[in-house]
């Protein structure tokens, strides 16, 4: 509470103070700061096990190309704890947003990794292919509408020099999920602080 909220409108003429002390206290409503990456970890730390458990097995939908579990109340307990991280960290609504989707990559990157293990790819290989890509040809697999035949061509040659291998469709999907994934992980990383 400011200073200023003890005076009223008629109490002007008597205490001409007061109207000093009205600008500064509008003044010092919180803006909003550029965002540190250090903040970003509070999103995970509020969240419920049971929804990034639900984020997962939705993920793991995707992988499987099954229809999607409903996620909603998980979306929702996202929405809420980046929400609570922006206010406590006066975070913009841009912030916000990249919050969001950053936390959503960071807690279903492990589905992926754990499929492409399984059907014998490295995750760790895949990483080290993905980030010989130039930022411009990573930003490619995470944005709607974007020509990713280029950026694609390089990654399978990095990816075939790492070992990976992409002879079954399975294997395919995994890697494109895996390259969307990272690629909202690498974007979100990077543009979080000049928020």
């Amino acid at each position: 509470m400011s200073l200023a909220c003890f005076g009223t409108s008629r109490d002007i003429g008597m205490r001409p103070w007061l109207v000093l002390l009205t600008v500064p206290a509008w003044l010092s409503a919180a803006p909003a700061r550029a965002a540190d990456i250090k903040t970003i970890d509070c999103v995970v730390a509020r969240l419920d096990p049971v929804a990034v458990a639900t984020m997962r097995s939705g993920q793991r939908d995707i992988v499987e190309k099954r229809p999607v579990r409903q996620i909603d109340s998980a979306r929702a307990a996202l929405d809420a704890a980046t929400g609570q991280c922006g206010k406590e960290n006066r975070w913009s609504d841009a912030a916000v947003d990249i919050a969001y989707d950053f936390t959503f990559a960071t807690i279903v990157l492990p589905v992926i990794e754990d499929a492409m293990r399984a059907d014998g790819n490295d995750p760790q290989r895949a990483e080290r292919a993905f980030q010989t890509l130039t930022v411009e040809q990573r930003g490619e697999f995470s944005r709607d509408g974007g020509d990713v035949a280029p950026a694609l061509k390089i990654l399978n040659a990095a990816l075939e020099k790492e070992g990976i291998s992409l002879k079954t469709d399975r294997q395919q999907h995994e890697v494109g999920l895996f390259a969307s994934t990272m690629s909202a992980i690498d974007h979100d990383r990077r543009i979080f602080p000049t928020l």
